[in-house]
């Protein structure tokens, strides 16, 4: 994987499952990652199991974090190469008539709209 050498790549939801896999494999390939998640506890676990990647607290359904997300990531190491998309919920898991129109709305937000500010 010499291609991906030197690459800055932010991946999203990367401390854990699938996006710490990827984040742990990326860097080890001499990858530069940067991983953000909303979980702090999830984070801070990783950061210790994975010093080489930077690992930042954002919640990607709220606007103001990855804005504010972003700008960090500009001042602090520059423009980006790829950014890997990896957060997202389940919706709701039931029949339609006994879901709600609040869980919806969580699951369209996350999946639909998170990827306009990024």
């Amino acid at each position: 994987m010499e291609h991906i050498k030197n690459l800055k790549l932010v991946i999203t939801a990367g401390a854990s499952g699938i996006g710490a896999e990827m984040a742990h494999t990326l860097s080890g390939a001499g990858a530069k990652v940067i991983i953000c998640d909303k979980d702090q506890a999830a984070l801070d676990q990783f950061s210790k199991e994975n010093s080489e990647v930077i690992a930042l607290k954002a919640d990607i359904s709220d606007e103001k974090e990855v804005l504010s997300l972003f700008s960090e990531i500009q001042d602090n190491f520059g423009d980006i190469d790829a950014l890997i998309n990896n957060a997202g919920i389940a919706g709701p898991s039931a029949k339609l008539e006994d879901t709600n129109f609040d869980d919806w709305q969580k699951h369209i937000k996350c999946e639909f709209k998170r990827d306009l500010p990024l």
